[in-house]
């Protein structure tokens, strides 16, 4: 489903796409939130689209909400991206997750995994070569970030 629908802030310079169809594996918020330049040209797209980033959150949310006011269809769809969210658990776990200098001499016996899908950190060194962990590092500082 690829539905086109009107900024509400910059209608003048972008609009924005619903398509269920899109995928991109870098999109910062989700692969079907998509925009275009208009060039003041309403609906019609003068570029090709481009994932949604986080300065133009607010104003695709809101659009998107008075599109979907306007169209059950629409609606019915955003429904599954919208429920497709992480736990409150998961993300208490990772706000849990923090890097903590090695207090340690030897820095090897600091080292610390986590794994997002079991929800558990370890010290254990097996855990190094287990795919299901990750490393913890400076970047986790338990921010939303």
């Amino acid at each position: 489903m690829l539905k086109k629908f009107a900024s509400i802030a910059h209608s003048n310079e972008f609009g924005y796409v619903y398509d269920s169809q899109a995928f991109d594996v870098h999109a910062p918020i989700d692969c079907h939130f998509r925009a275009f330049k208009n060039y003041g040209d309403g609906l019609t797209a003068h570029s090709p689209d481009w994932s949604v980033q986080l300065d133009h959150l607010a104003d695709y949310l809101a659009s998107l909400a008075q599109a979907m006011l306007a169209d059950e269809e629409l609606a019915h769809n955003c429904l599954f991206t919208f429920s497709r969210r992480p736990s409150v658990k998961a993300i208490e776990f990772a706000a849990s997750v923090k890097f903590k200098a090695g207090e340690e001499k030897d820095w090897l016996k600091g080292r610390r995994w986590f794994s997002a899908k079991e929800l558990k950190v370890s010290k254990a060194p097996s855990k190094e070569h287990d795919k299901r962990y990750e490393e913890v590092r400076e970047v986790h500082d338990g921010s939303v970030k």
